[in-house]
């Protein structure tokens, strides 16, 4: 199942799983290890990786190369200043990426720009292009390098650790950086002063400094994220503990290595062997996305928001685009379909998917879908609201009222295989059903006094139709039209005796198809604003009362389905009044005109 939502969805737990793509090493012809992800201005990307910088430009891959003479060259962070350049981190290297003379990107090492003395570093865990110039932070110092117009002598400051630098941090316009075993630092007036009640942060490998909603005194709060013992909220004071629906996952024994704040406010926490999850501020876990739900590896080391919306991981296993912000996700095995969907439809605030094997419930405590009790798992080509019930067509006919299963009539020997159910607007106290056998009838039997109508459904027969017919309609005459996938409609005009049965003789059976102007059609029928829509390869007909014939109708133009392969067409009016129509693997969308029409 494929979900459309908005902001206005029901619920954020319905939204399914992202659509992922992943890019194998094999795919990219490079060490699989991916530690860092930056976007230039252009929209192209660049992921450090062992011994180079890989750009993708969404076609092809291309490797540069690092100039260094190191002998392992590990890229682990990149990042870029306002004028759109992007810097580098490496194992003993940092510089920043340029074009030859061919336009091409390579490498410019800014080594020679650090003290001599200072150059004896090994890895650049992160960069940051600031207001007051490149950070760069390895274990062994960090450098500060003045964003001077490439190709002039930059200005350069050196800070050394008490005793290790391990990660840094760029929020709000202030520089943090965490040293081992003492606590978290703020670099004040070119000084490191060690942020009050930090310490015991420094007994573990403190990762992720995120920005956080406003306390209740509108005090600006920081999301503190740690290797094992989970998140703190830092308020410029003091930290706190933070509980989230997150913790099972983050505190699980895997590290809690990366955080990234997204741009609708929620967060992503990287770890290394759980995947990652989304959670928004207050702690909801919105999603878990691992390797059940399409990722390649679960140890993710680093999170990149594009300019589109899309999440861009690097794993310790190559590389994977989320669609994380798309209104479309899907919902697969993971979810609980293990098998074709058919029909899907909204019931009392619960999603109902109608499948090959029956009807499936979600459930979006757990979000996924499990089977409904008491319906046969045959195929559910259709379901159908009624008043406090939700009409089931399958092997025989059944409704889920008040969340139970009710069946109204059993097909026996698979007399009552249903399809797809009508009940007219004309005379509502009627439902027809079309199935394999030809059309059934039902009438309601007993008067509801509270809801002013007659309830539970009676079967009353069957009409004398010799065909399998699939689609159902009404004209505004009340009579019904039965679609089939042979070419042939049928339009019906019912009959009742006194006793609310269908009365055989006096119901009429008429069939129209190519010597009444249907030619190449599927033979169903699709009721549009009022209209009744014949599908075709080419057109859609309507049938002219006056002429008893069908006549081409260029409401939607005309289309040609693939290898003129009808059944890859399906027309839909939605609850807005658009009009989707699908011709193999395109769609159409079309919406009312201004003022109707």
């Amino acid at each position: 199942i494929t979900s459309l939502y908005s902001a206005s969805a029901q619920s954020e737990l319905e939204k399914g799983l992202p659509f992922i793509t992943n890019y194998a090493p094999k795919t990219y012809q490079a060490f699989p290890q991916t530690w860092c992800v930056q976007e230039d201005g252009r929209g192209i990307m660049y992921f450090g990786i062992d011994f180079n910088i890989l750009e993708y430009d969404g076609i092809k891959w291309r490797k540069i190369e690092l100039n260094t003479t190191t002998v392992s060259t590990n890229v682990r962070t990149l990042t870029k200043d306002k004028n759109g350049v992007i810097y580098y981190g490496a194992y003993g290297d940092l510089g920043y990426l340029a074009k030859d003379s061919l336009g091409q990107t390579i490498t410019k090492s800014l080594l020679d720009e650090i003290p001599k003395d200072n150059r004896n570093f090994l890895d650049i865990w992160s960069a940051y292009a600031t207001s007051a110039g490149i950070y760069f932070q390895s274990r062994e110092y960090i450098f500060r390098l003045s964003d001077n117009k490439l190709g002039e002598k930059r200005a350069v400051k050196v800070w050394k650790p008490q005793t290790k630098f391990m990660y840094s941090f760029y929020v709000d316009g202030n520089y943090y950086v965490h040293q081992q075993g003492l606590g978290l630092y703020k670099m004040i007036n070119d000084s490191l002063v060690l942020v009050p009640g930090s310490e015991f942060l420094g007994k573990e490998r403190m990762q992720i400094m995120l920005p956080y909603p406003a306390g209740p005194n509108n005090e600006k709060q920081y999301l503190v994220g740690m290797f094992y013992s989970g998140l703190y909220l830092y308020n410029g004071k003091t930290f706190h503990p933070f509980a989230t629906k997150a913790d099972p996952v983050i505190k699980s024994g895997s590290i809690l290595y990366k955080g990234l704040k997204l741009k609708d406010g929620t967060y992503v926490l990287l770890t290394t062997g759980k995947g990652l999850v989304v959670m928004d501020a207050a702690g909801n876990l919105l999603q878990k996305i691992n390797r059940s739900v399409g990722l390649q590896d679960e140890s993710v080391y680093s999170a990149f928001q594009d300019t589109k919306g899309a999440l861009w991981l690097g794993l310790d296993n190559g590389i994977s685009r989320v669609e994380i912000s798309s209104p479309l996700t899907k919902f697969t095995l993971q979810s609980g379909i293990s098998t074709g969907v058919l029909s899907i439809k909204r019931f009392d605030g619960i999603l109902y998917a109608g499948t090959t094997n029956g009807l499936l419930q979600y459930d979006s405590t757990k979000q996924f879908f499990k089977p409904v009790p008491g319906i046969p798992q045959n195929q559910i080509f259709a379901l159908l609201p009624d008043g406090n019930e939700l009409l089931v067509p399958g092997d025989g006919l059944f409704a889920i009222k008040d969340n139970k299963t009710i069946t109204i009539r059993q097909s026996v020997s698979g007399d009552l295989t249903l399809s797809s159910l009508y009940i007219p607007k004309k005379n509502p106290d009627i439902l027809f059903g079309a199935g394999q056998f030809g059309m059934a009838v039902f009438t309601r039997k007993t008067f509801d006094s509270i809801n002013k109508r007659y309830s539970d459904w009676h079967f009353a027969g069957n009409v004398p139709v010799a065909a399998q017919l699939w689609t159902i309609s009404e004209n505004k005459d009340g009579k019904i039209w039965a679609g089939t996938i042979s070419g042939i409609v049928y339009l019906i005009t019912p009959v009742l005796d006194q006793n609310g049965n269908l009365d055989k003789k006096k119901t009429t059976v008429e069939i129209f198809g190519a010597e009444q102007g249907l030619k190449n059609a599927i033979g169903t029928v699709v009721p549009i604003k009022g209209t009744n829509y014949f599908p075709a390869d080419t057109f859609l007909y309507i049938f002219n009362d006056k002429q008893n014939r069908f006549v081409h109708d260029s409401t939607f133009g005309k289309f040609i389905t693939p290898d003129k392969s009808l059944l890859q067409f399906t027309i839909a009016e939605d609850p807005n009044g658009r009009v989707w129509i699908r011709t193999g693997k395109e769609t159409i969308l079309a919406t009312p005109k201004p003022g109707g029409g």
